[in-house]
């Protein structure tokens, strides 16, 4: 294996390690596979509410292992969703989450949506709160949800 595909690998591995080393500690979250459920929930409600193009265009920027996570059992049939209230979100978040999942759904959605905002492209995160529904751009920073 070559160094530049090792090195590629390595930091999207610990780029993803610390997204979910944050989303753990932000949820006190008892493991790191908590901190992944959480991160795939979201991910998953909100890619499904996006357009195919929304969601290609959003994919471009996360980190490999996250770009698996965000893609895991996409249907984009149908899409999107017409669900598209805040509380349809969250519903659709928790259903993803396991049960007895130790952290509120909107701590939860609150949380990577905090952290998508603070580590990926701000223009790219401007782009896809603009492509959220207009009830759910409560979930970017008030800078961008505009």
């Amino acid at each position: 294996m070559s160094d530049a595909h090792s090195s590629w690998r390595d930091r999207g591995i610990g780029e993803t390690e610390e997204w979910l080393a944050g989303i753990q500690n932000h949820c006190r979250l008892g493991s790191e596979s908590h901190a992944f459920c959480a991160l795939r929930a979201v991910l998953h409600a909100l890619r499904d509410r996006m357009t195919v193009d929304q969601v290609a265009d959003f994919a471009s920027v996360l980190p490999m292992p996250v770009l698996a996570i965000y893609y895991e059992g996409w249907e984009p049939a149908g899409k999107p969703t017409t669900r598209q209230e805040i509380d349809a979100f969250l519903e659709d978040v928790e259903a993803d989450l396991p049960p007895g999942f130790p952290c509120r759904s909107d701590l939860a959605a609150q949380t990577v949506c905090a952290l998508l905002w603070r580590e990926v492209d701000p223009m790219r995160m401007n782009r896809a709160a603009q492509a959220l529904p207009v009830p759910l751009r409560c979930l970017a920073p008030s800078s961008m949800a505009r």
